[in-house]
């Protein structure tokens, strides 16, 4: 007995294993991302889940031809469903992709931008870039903020930033890191604060999900040589020497980060120079142990780079006091 004719012009199985395909690879793609696995993942979910009702509806008569038809259902329903939610994330203004958008355009480098102020694709804007710090004459710590914003037409991901350069142990930073920044989001803010008084130049690494390398900002705070000599200078020394002639000599007002030389004129006469180098704040506190006889120990301090100089004096243990 021959079989029942397929009726020509009818949509026969290709209706019902594009359906099919459909309901697979919607039902594939809301596993993935219930599980909250990446986006690549769900990317192959969908494409597995799209190929499964055809590949199922090709066992039968006309193999080849249904092989061929279950491919381009595979294709179409792919591509319908990719759309579908891609038009959802984007009409819903979602910030992670039901599946992997492919880069469109953008590239990395320093933070400055120029041009439309959106772009198609991937783009982020760094303001300003480069960042001076405003610091004052004290050479005290201060602060500054780097603006991030998405300049594009896609999702904004920052990951970590970091600081590299010869004077990146100087600066510190906060905020803006591993968050998404939707289209025409506000942008967020990255406060870099210098930490010591003086400091040279160093880089602010922002690392997103551009292709190519991360973005820079560079930094400075205008005061590299140490910065300003404030306040008046003074010379003391310890109110009672301990045996062997040891005496804290504290010094303050010099120029932060100088070098500082001291020059002991001893009981007898004789003298000697030792250097040292101020610290953020222009203090110093040097203690010298040597043998001596006893009288009255001569200090003086000069500063190398600021020219600033005061004296002080100590008596040793056992000497005579004069009225």
């Amino acid at each position: 007995m021959a079989g029942p004719r397929q009726r020509r012009g009818g949509p026969g199985p290709v209706l019902p294993a594009m359906l099919g395909a459909l309901c697979c690879s919607i039902v594939g793609t809301l596993i993935t991302t219930s599980l909250d696995l990446s986006p690549a993942t769900r990317m192959a979910a969908a494409a597995g889940g799209a190929a499964l009702a055809p590949m199922i509806a090709t066992v039968g008569r006309l193999h080849r031809l249904r092989i061929g038809a279950g491919l381009m259902i595979t294709i179409v329903a792919l591509a319908v469903t990719y759309g579908g939610f891609t038009i959802v994330d984007s009409a819903t203004g979602r910030t992670v992709p039901h599946l992997p958008l492919p880069p469109v355009g953008g590239k990395g480098g320093l933070g400055e931008f120029s041009g439309n102020p959106t772009r198609t694709g991937l783009h982020i804007k760094a303001e300003p870039a480069p960042l001076e710090l405003d610091c004052d004459d004290t050479g005290t710590a201060c602060e500054g903020t780097v603006r991030v914003s998405n300049a594009g037409t896609l999702p904004l991901r920052i990951g970590a930033i970091e600081l590299r350069g010869p004077a990146a142990a100087a600066y510190g930073h906060t905020g803006c890191e591993h968050q998404t920044l939707a289209v025409h989001s506000d942008p967020c803010q990255i406060t870099v604060t210098r930490r010591t008084g003086s400091a040279g130049t160093a880089r602010l690494v922002i690392h997103q999900n551009l292709p190519g390398p991360a973005t820079e900002v560079a930094l400075s705070s205008g005061r590299t040589d140490g910065g300003e000599v404030t306040g008046p200078v003074s010379l003391t020394a310890c109110a009672n020497p301990t045996d062997g002639a040891a005496c804290p000599i504290k010094g303050t007002g010099f120029k932060p980060g100088e070098t500082v030389e001291l020059t002991y004129t001893w009981p007898q006469g004789a003298r000697s120079r030792y250097r040292l180098t101020a610290a953020d704040d222009g203090s110093f506190e040097y203690r010298l142990l040597r043998a001596s006889p006893p009288g009255t120990v001569e200090v003086g301090a000069v500063g190398l780079a600021s020219g600033r100089t005061d004296t002080t004096s100590y008596l040793l243990p056992g000497s005579a006091r004069t009225q």
